[in-house]
């Protein structure tokens, strides 16, 4: 009954979740209805060709058509975008709000200070909620379009033998893995993005950014694009549900992006301003030699602790991918 329950789940997988099990146990009972107690492979195949398309057989279920992206990837697509436009929207204001705090100046009033921080921090939610649907649209077009599946298609010529089979749960992909991703990657770029205001050297009244605010412009495209490519691999991970080796392979070409970019962000000469340093040198009543060399360990610090993170999210990758579903019967 491996195809039996391998259709199922190509039904079931594109409906919400309070449908899935009552789907599941009437396809069950018209199935059994449709074949004899033990039936042969073949007489099976007949009664599936005969439910048709999973993909047409959930958008009937759903009784609602599928459109914009296509009746396979749409559900997933609305899915994935109540998650991320939510997470765009609250990091993006969380970190204009305290970029809005820490650069407060008394030269305003608190009423000016107010408008403008208003002003700042919806322009910021605003941009990062485009993005968001944007980049996810964007995506999902992508993988509507290349993905050599072509799961996001009605099959015009439908049948059993194109049917996935169930993988075992160590292979599988979890959700909350995939939302963490999309939260973390919000968080980073938030902070980037409002990094002058956010990381900053503060001594008594007073406080200047640590970082050039050329260099972070100079790096903006590269963040952008870092950004879109970890959301995108976040949302195939989700669509595919499962690892393969393919996906362990581009995990540890994404990985390499992320190590090379960041050993060539925190090793640029202008990266750090230099009147932060020497200002924090003279706080710490430390000489030039000193801060330097407690700006490098820092510096080390951060690269060492992203390559072991890279490399062992690369190898959990490939340790995934080892274990075989269940073989069709």
């Amino acid at each position: 009954m491996i195809y039996r329950d391998a259709y199922i789940a190509e039904v079931t997988k594109r409906l919400p979740q309070t449908m899935r099990e009552d789907v599941a146990l009437e396809l069950e009972s018209t199935i059994a209805d449709m074949t004899s107690d033990n039936p042969s492979q073949e007489e099976l195949f007949d009664a599936l060709r005969q439910l048709g398309d999973p993909v047409i057989l959930a958008s009937r279920y759903l009784e609602r058509p599928l459109h914009l992206i296509g009746p396979a990837l749409y559900p997933t697509f609305l899915s994935i975008l109540k998650i991320v436009f939510p997470i765009a929207l609250l990091v993006s204001g969380i970190t204009a709000l305290l970029g809005v705090l820490v650069s407060f100046s008394e030269e305003f009033s608190w009423g000016q200070a107010v408008i403008q921080g208003i002003l700042q921090v919806v322009g910021s939610m605003l941009a990062a909620g485009i993005q968001s649907v944007f980049w996810v649209g964007l995506v999902f077009a992508l993988i509507e379009r290349y993905s050599s599946s072509r799961d996001s298609l009605p099959l015009s010529k439908w049948d059993p033998t194109q049917l996935k089979p169930l993988t075992t749960p160590k292979r599988q992909i979890s959700r909350a893995s995939v939302v963490g991703g999309f939260v973390w990657t919000a968080i980073w770029v938030g902070i980037y993005l409002n990094a002058s205001n956010l990381l900053r050297l503060y001594w008594e009244d007073q406080s200047m950014p640590l970082l050039n605010e050329e260099a972070l412009r100079f790096f903006l495209p590269a963040v952008i694009a870092l950004a879109a490519i970890e959301v995108g691999f976040g949302i195939y991970k989700w669509v595919k549900s499962y690892w393969t080796v393919p996906m362990a392979l581009w995990n540890l070409v994404f990985n390499l992006f992320w190590v090379i970019g960041t050993i060539l962000f925190l090793t640029h000469p202008d990266l750090f301003s230099q009147e932060a340093l020497l200002q924090f040198g003279q706080v710490l009543d430390q000489t030039e030699a000193e801060t330097e060399s407690m700006k490098n360990w820092a510096v080390w610090t951060l690269l060492i602790t992203f390559i072991v993170i890279a490399t062992l999210d690369t190898v959990e990758g490939f340790l995934k991918t080892r274990t075989s579903p269940r073989k069709k019967k």
